[in-house]
């Protein structure tokens, strides 16, 4: 049995937060199940000779599910067949999630609001 390094993204680290919520999460999602490897066909092992791969669970990256859940940040490392920023084109974070979002949304909002008031008006 060797280890698997998830490709294209980076967790928190022991002791960091964020680590236990991570660990947490990957083990809900593929303990007991069926998991398939697409191993990076550019460099199959990192330094520490784990498998540098796309973890598939039900046919769902768990990678990618890892960023657009929050628990995960995108870390693109060349070479790499991956192309790990798409899973982070596909993530919105909640507002809840990150700083400033809200406001955001909040300024979206009435701009929609002022030009729906100006075509009718």
């Amino acid at each position: 049995m060797q280890r698997v390094r998830l490709v294209g993204i980076n967790t928190p680290e022991i002791g960091e937060d964020g680590y236990e919520e991570a660990k947490d999460f990957v083990n809900k999602t593929c303990w007991g199940e069926v998991i398939k490897l697409d191993v990076d066909d550019r460099e199959q092992y990192d330094p520490h000779y784990k498998i540098l791969a796309v973890v598939y669970v039900n046919e769902t990256n768990t990678n990618e599910k890892l960023v657009m859940e929050g628990y995960a940040e995108v870390m693109d490392i060349p070479p790499s067949e991956f192309y790990p920023r798409e899973w982070e084109a596909d993530y919105m974070p909640s507002p809840t999630q990150t700083p400033g979002f809200g406001f955001l949304f909040a300024i979206i909002g009435v701009l929609a609001a002022v030009c729906l008031v100006r075509r009718r008006g």
